[in-house]
């Protein structure tokens, strides 16, 4: 909902008429300039790990505003104690609990079940699901285990 990529261009079935995508800055502007009426879900695919804390609290007040009652919020990110989360501390880049900025200077958050809950919850969403999930590869040249930690999680709106 918030991220238009070539979704029109490349899905045939693609229709205007059911689902809405546009490009916003959500830091600058506001989904309600573009957004007219309120939206049964909004995904949030590896997209809060990119702010800081106060940018997160922002980014989900406008989006409170978009998201109907009953509506969910859908999220796939990084959790807490994933193999680059475990990287970024051995390097010290931390900016903030859970966050750290890269030395490309891009921002990673990475969440707990409790802290996701915690930012919903506060703004009048009730938990539907909220799960690790973990991923373990083998690095095949090294044989190194990666041990991958993401976060699945539902919202709804009440």
């Amino acid at each position: 909902m918030i991220y238009k990529g070539n979704l029109e261009k490349n899905c045939e079935n693609f229709s205007g008429i059911r689902m809405r995508t546009f490009v916003c800055n959500i830091l600058k502007g506001d989904p309600c300039e573009v957004i007219k009426e309120e939206a049964d879900f909004c995904t949030m695919i590896f997209f809060l790990s990119s702010f800081v804390r106060k940018d997160i609290e922002e980014i989900l007040k406008k989006i409170n505003k978009i998201i109907k009652k009953g509506g969910l919020i859908l999220i796939r990110d990084y959790g807490l104690y994933d193999l680059a989360m475990i990287r970024n501390e051995k390097k010290g880049n931390m900016i903030e609990e859970n966050c750290f900025r890269k030395g490309d200077g891009i921002v990673v958050q990475y969440f707990s079940k409790e802290g996701l809950r915690e930012l919903f919850v506060g703004m009048n969403y009730e938990e539907v699901q909220n799960d690790y999930c973990t991923v373990e590869r083998e690095n095949k040249k090294t044989g190194v285990n990666l041990s991958r930690v993401f976060i699945n999680a539902k919202f709804r709106k009440k």
